[in-house]
């Protein structure tokens, strides 16, 4: 058997009947989910509720985060969104054009987590706007 054939088998780019679709999707939203601005959801429960040096460390890793995503945007926010804007426009024609279905799967995980970035950029624009994160923490 060819080695080509046997992973295209185990892959089986018949996407939205395989499992290893639905895996993934699960995969990554549960994800998306979880770190908020690179910030672990638990980390912000834990905060809520023992106080103290929970919320501290709250507070450097959202400023440290804040500072991260908005250091990228300013450094290379125009080329992210130049090839995330190619990227996504290649697989919609190859999806929705000439009916791919491989594409039409990488493109339905991929489109919602370019508004995943954005919702988490313009929170962090916001909390360095706003100075929401305490001063001793070296918030943006």
């Amino acid at each position: 058997m060819d080695w080509y054939q046997k992973v295209f088998e185990l892959i089986d780019m018949r996407s939205f009947s395989n499992l290893w679709y639905w895996i993934a999707l699960a995969v990554l939203w549960s994800t998306a989910s979880h770190w908020v601005i690179g910030v672990p959801f638990d980390m912000v429960v834990r905060a809520r509720r023992k106080g103290g040096q929970a919320v501290e460390d709250l507070d450097m890793m959202v400023a440290i985060n804040v500072n991260r995503l908005l250091y990228i945007a300013e450094t290379a926010g125009l080329w992210v969104i130049g090839m995330s804007a190619f990227l996504l426009s290649t697989l919609a024609v190859l999806a929705f054009w000439y009916e791919v279905e491989f594409a039409q799967a990488v493109i339905f995980l991929l489109a919602p987590m370019v508004l995943v970035f954005q919702l988490s950029l313009r929170t962090a624009r916001r909390i360095a706007a706003e100075g929401i994160v305490a001063p001793n923490c070296g918030g943006a």
